[in-house]
């Protein structure tokens, strides 16, 4: 069978102290990609539809269908009956009899790969970027970073600065996707210990998230082309890695 369209054997499901961090490589061969397809919701194919590229629909699609191939195989049924539902501030929830609550996840993906955080917190949120230039730079980094994040980008040599704020960016949209806040949150009023991200670091949110529990992360790059990061509710977070398609 397709590795692509396994669902995959997964035993156990994390526990309250864990998240599982799942690789997920989005090129399948592609004659798997219209079985990918029939594995998405009717909502999911519309948003598929929308992209311009197919490179982009593509990945959307694989990255989706592993959702719910990921997901069935911690709930033990086919990948079709894996209901999901937006919460109240739009972040997608499992929904259906005995399963509300039960696994909290959250996706990112770019380029050739994903990124999904599966576990039992309530908030738990994921960001990977694949590098590229960032010709406005200093613009982005104004409206985005605290004063501390910004003096660090600052003492970056120029040829380190885009991977440095890469690597910060990931971490402010984690913490943004663990909360559901979406795209609304200041995000230069989040503030993050330390404020100086090495390649693989764990940190502490420690500003602009009001009335929610502390959150903690752990940021990380992958064949130094992908920056990302973690968030949840563990300190230190406790993850186990794996990987889709099965290797």
């Amino acid at each position: 069978m397709d590795p692509y369209l396994e669902t995959p054997a997964i035993a156990p499901a994390p526990d309250s102290g864990h998240v599982h961090a799942w690789r997920l490589h989005l090129s399948p061969p592609d004659a798997t990609l219209p079985a990918l397809h029939d594995l998405l919701s009717p909502e999911e194919r519309v948003k598929a539809a929308r992209f311009r590229f197919d490179h982009d629909r593509h990945r959307y699609i694989v990255a989706h269908a592993a959702l719910r191939l990921v997901l069935a195989g911690y709930l033990h049924c086919k990948p079709a009956d894996v209901l999901l539902q937006p919460g109240a501030l739009g972040k997608p929830l499992l929904a259906g009899p005995g399963r509300v609550g039960s696994l909290s996840f959250n996706l990112s993906h770019s380029g050739d790969w994903g990124l999904l955080g599966v576990g039992q917190q309530e908030h738990i949120g994921v960001d990977i970027e694949q590098y590229r230039d960032i010709p406005d730079l200093q613009e982005v980094a104004a409206t985005v970073l605290s004063e501390a994040e910004l003096s660090v980008l600052h003492t970056r040599p120029a040829q380190e600065r885009a991977a440095c704020f890469l690597r910060l960016w990931t971490r402010k949209e984690a913490v943004v996707k663990a909360t559901g806040a979406g795209i609304g949150t200041a995000l230069d009023a989040i503030e993050i210990d330390p404020a100086d991200p090495p390649l693989a670091d764990v940190f502490t949110v420690t500003a602009g998230l009001p009335d929610l529990p502390p959150l903690f992360g752990c940021s990380f790059a992958w064949d130094a082309d992908y920056f990302g990061a973690i968030v949840c509710e563990n300190a230190p977070p406790q993850l186990a890695w794996y990987e889709y398609p099965a290797r």
